[in-house]
């Protein structure tokens, strides 16, 4: 029997609804985030002045080595006859409340529809590649959920992909959502196991071909094929404590689960023609996309398509409980031929779970973030298209849905899956330039063309390596 489970069958069932409310909770927390969130409006300067997060390491919690028995005397303390349970005091190993995460395992056990969660996000495409995602809260068992502040991430492209680079691509917030997640996973599950950890680093990367995003070639997928995460885990438990440790995560974690495995998305799209004439060969604009570079790339990929390899990377930091940092720095074009592409600056951004889910709320969470990368890279798939087929876009948004059962995470039971069961996307589009046939077939096309839907809906080679303590590195087998 695993950790959680375990615990849960040990423990006395507590009334879930006897704790604090989590709206009084959001809004004690929401009093200590930044006062604003960006917006596509500021500068460049701005944006990374917000996005930056203070080195990680004066986050960290101190943790100190204890066994899995003195975890279970300190969370429960003693039974009174009456059952009632008299906490003693309440230890906190990786930054997790680790009274807070048995009891909500315990509630969960005791009623587990509480597992069911509804995470969603809205993106809103601006011009080009850039988009501007909203994460306005979720749903718990049917009951909702809004943040006060609604976290807003924006998204675009590199420089050498078109975009203007004033944000992560949607394949780099793929990455870091895996990241977040797995390290999510391993803090909470550590923290059952008695296992202290002083830091982790994920750093993930991946290649796709761009052929399939460019339709150039029908037998390659657009998304992800194959994505390698490889893990540095600081911890005095031994090597053979933090490799179990790490090869369960492996198959906790939700993103991860929902990107090794397929996961099915319903798209249903509401498009308006505005009746707006086609681009001409004069229009070199198109609503924020450079005519000449597309057809330039085209072309690249027709001659060799090599030049349409691309290597994404992101660097995940832990920074304590469920709070993570991740810097994207540059992508490698063509794909490992050492031709770097760097930002002026790398961008960082902070990320954590929500409080029912035992975080600050100092960012979105990884189950939201990953919604976010996929509607980001839709909105580029639908600009970069439509300026290559002369239709001009006035307007396009997507609306996410997705449903999560963290009863698999909690390894609780294993018929749940253990990552997103659907997701389901209300598409909105005003563009003109085609017939109102043309216009809508267009747009359902487009998640097929894009590369993080691709990879999402699929599934994709994960793999894994391990560096514990600095020790040399070692490869951890994917538990299926």
């Amino acid at each position: 029997m695993q950790p959680l489970r375990r615990i849960a069958s040990l423990a006395v069932i507590m009334n879930f609804f006897s704790f604090p409310s989590v709206k009084v909770i959001v809004r004690q927390l929401l009093a200590q985030r930044p006062v604003s969130s960006p917006t596509i409006s500021q500068t460049p300067q701005e944006r990374f002045s917000y996005l930056y997060s203070p080195d990680c390491s004066s986050t960290f919690y101190t943790s100190t080595t204890i066994n899995m028995a003195q975890v279970h005397q300190d969370i429960h303390g003693s039974v009174r006859s009456d059952g009632d349970v008299t906490i003693d005091k309440t230890p906190n190993m990786n930054g997790v409340d680790v009274e807070s995460l048995i009891k909500t395992v315990e509630a969960v056990t005791n009623d587990p529809p509480l597992g069911s969660f509804e995470f969603r996000c809205s993106t809103q495409w601006k011009e080009g590649a850039v988009v501007e995602s909203t994460f306005t809260g979720h749903k718990q068992n049917g009951v909702n959920s809004d943040r006060q502040a609604p976290h807003r991430w924006g998204g675009d492209e590199p420089i050498a992909l078109l975009g203007k680079g004033f944000y992560q691509g949607p394949t780099d917030t793929l990455l870091h959502s895996m990241g977040h997640c797995l390290t999510v996973t391993l803090a909470y599950h550590g923290s059952v196991k008695g296992i202290p950890i002083s830091k982790i680093v994920v750093d993930s990367s991946g290649i796709v071909n761009l052929e399939g995003f460019l339709g150039l070639n029908s037998r390659v997928r657009p998304g992800f094929k194959h994505i390698h995460m490889q893990v540095s885990i600081e911890s005095p438990a031994t090597a053979e404590e933090v490799a179990d440790l790490f090869n369960y995560a492996q198959g906790l974690s939700p993103v991860v689960q929902s990107v090794r495995n397929s996961v099915p998305i319903k798209f249903n799209f509401n498009v308006e023609n505005n009746g707006a004439p086609a681009y001409s060969e004069d229009d070199k604009d198109r609503h924020g996309v450079s005519y000449e570079g597309l057809i330039n790339t085209v072309e690249a990929a027709k001659s060799d398509p090599n030049n349409v390899k691309a290597k994404f990377f992101a660097r995940t930091e832990w920074c304590g409980g469920a709070q993570v940092k991740s810097t994207f720095e540059k992508c490698e074009i063509p794909a490992n031929s050492g031709h770097f592409h760097f930002r002026d600056e790398p961008l960082v951004l902070v990320a954590d779970e929500p409080a029912v889910l035992l975080g600050k709320d100092s960012g979105p969470g990884p189950t939201e973030t990953m919604l976010h990368g996929v509607g980001n890279c839709i909105s580029v798939c639908q600009s970069y298209h439509a300026g290559v087929r002369g239709i001009p876009v006035e307007d396009f948004k997507l609306d996410f849905h997705g449903d999560v059962d963290l009863q698999g995470f909690m390894d609780l039971n294993d018929q749940v899956r253990r990552g997103y069961k659907s997701i389901t996307v209300h598409g909105y589009a005003r563009a003109g330039g085609q017939t109102d046939e043309e216009l809508l077939e267009f747009y359902k096309q487009m998640p097929n063309m894009s590369p993080v839907c691709d990879t999402v809906r699929n599934p994709v080679h994960i793999t894994f390596g391990l560096n514990h303590s600095g020790a040399a590195a070692t490869t951890a087998q994917p538990d299926q």
